[in-house]
């Protein structure tokens, strides 16, 4: 069996949808033939919400190396990062992780152990600690890019830092041997800035779900329960889903009370304001976070799954929750721009898409979506199965294995 060295700063028991995607491709890799020995942060070291249940999902790797990311948590350092910005855009606050990573990898492992090396960002300071570990073992190096780098559109741009990161950008990818992206848009966007021999190291493996990890009781709900799982950040905002509601009460008031929204995540600071801003507590709930596998519960037990994306001509994003969305089977109504990852996905499983600046559309969706509830076309989920297909770990190994034994025979031609 070969062996895979990955770096993740962020892995369980850390609650996050990078933590949650690596660990399950790492989990499978056996079954291709691979084990993996991962570094990944220390957790208590680290931002986020813990999750005991995530490192009972999969059996545990051959070996996991834990790398404190101190200073990210202490006073000192957000003190310095405001003061000084700078230091923490030149990639990231976790530059010193991914240095410290490199340097341990350097010092308690042994390249001829590894057969390849793969680095999972964000946080994008993580693929610097491949380009050392490369250049010091000379093993092939697979940098995977969840999000864009340079390009990404609520990355805080100033010049100097800006420029900066680009030629970081470019030397990871001039570097890597293999640079995975998880939607087509994220790739093309990143990599027509580079010479054509670049571009062929680009390689689009989407997220993926796990359909063994879903319940299969599906209950019927008294109300038509609209969920949305996951934090709100950035400028995702709810607010259009609200508006909607307000103009569906104004022009249909006789059904408003069929309906029951539930949002599960970190919410809006304000969102009890929100509701009562609205007059929509009656209707409308925001509950707190929740862990991973009482999350997929959630899931497929609504009857129609909520993406709320922010709005914007074309979005680059593809949200692994929206793909734990396909594995329940259940109607999704995407509020998300037009052109980009999420509509795509959402159209190819039979699901609705609308913008977030259309309310009118929203509210003409949410009406629908009642129309075929009390029918009883939602009842069992409505994805279409062979479309979801793409989306399964099986499909996404078999990506990873076309890469895998890419890279060994490219290594071995050397």
């Amino acid at each position: 069996m070969r062996s895979l060295l990955a770096l993740s700063c962020y892995y369980p028991p850390l609650l996050s949808p990078r933590s949650i995607q690596v660990q399950r491709t790492i989990a499978h890799l056996p079954a291709i033939g691979w084990n993996a020995t991962v570094l990944c942060g220390k957790p208590d070291t680290l931002w986020g919400n813990r999750d005991p249940g995530l490192a009972q999902i999969y059996p545990s790797i051959r070996e996991r190396i834990e790398v404190s990311a101190d200073p990210v948590l202490k006073k000192w350092y957000g003190r310095l990062l405001r003061l000084c910005p700078f230091a923490g855009q030149v990639p990231d606050p976790y530059l010193p992780w991914s240095l410290r990573a490199a340097r341990i990898a350097r010092r308690r492992l042994k390249p001829g152990d590894f057969d390849a090396i793969a680095t999972f960002g964000n946080p994008m300071s993580v693929h610097l600690a491949g380009a050392i570990l490369k250049r010091a073992w000379r093993k092939p190096w697979i940098a995977h890019f969840s999000d864009p780098w340079v390009d990404n559109p609520y990355s805080d741009r100033r010049f100097l830092s800006d420029a900066i990161q680009r030629r970081l950008e470019a030397y990871v990818i001039g570097h890597a041997d293999t640079v995975v992206f998880t939607s087509e848009y994220t790739s093309e966007l990143t990599m027509k800035k580079y010479r054509s021999s670049w571009q062929q190291k680009a390689v689009v493996i989407p997220h993926c779900f796990d359909g063994d990890l879903y319940p299969q009781v599906r209950p019927r709900n008294e109300r038509l329960l609209f969920r949305s799982i996951g934090n709100f950040y950035g400028p995702r905002t709810p607010r259009p889903l609200l508006e909607a509601l307000v103009h569906l009460r104004q022009t249909h008031p006789e059904i408003l009370d069929n309906y029951f929204f539930e949002f599960i995540g970190n919410c809006p600071a304000d969102s009890s304001k929100i509701l009562e801003e609205y007059d929509l507590t009656s209707v409308v709930a925001f509950r707190g976070s929740v862990g991973y596998l009482e999350s997929l519960v959630l899931m497929k037990t609504a009857d129609v799954l909520l993406l709320i994306d922010a709005p914007m001509d074309v979005n680059l994003f593809l949200p692994s929750k929206l793909i734990d969305y396909l594995g329940s089977g259940n109607t999704i109504l995407g509020i998300t721009p037009q052109v980009g990852a999420s509509a795509d996905v959402i159209r190819s499983v039979g699901g609705m898409v609308v913008s977030p600046e259309d309310v009118k559309g929203i509210t003409q969706a949410i009406f629908s979506l009642h129309w075929r509830w009390l029918a009883g076309k939602l009842q069992g989920g409505s994805c279409d199965s062979n479309a979801v297909q793409p989306f399964t770990i099986g499909a996404t190994l078999n990506q990873w294995r076309e890469i895998l034994e890419n890279l060994i025979r490219i290594s071995v031609s050397r």
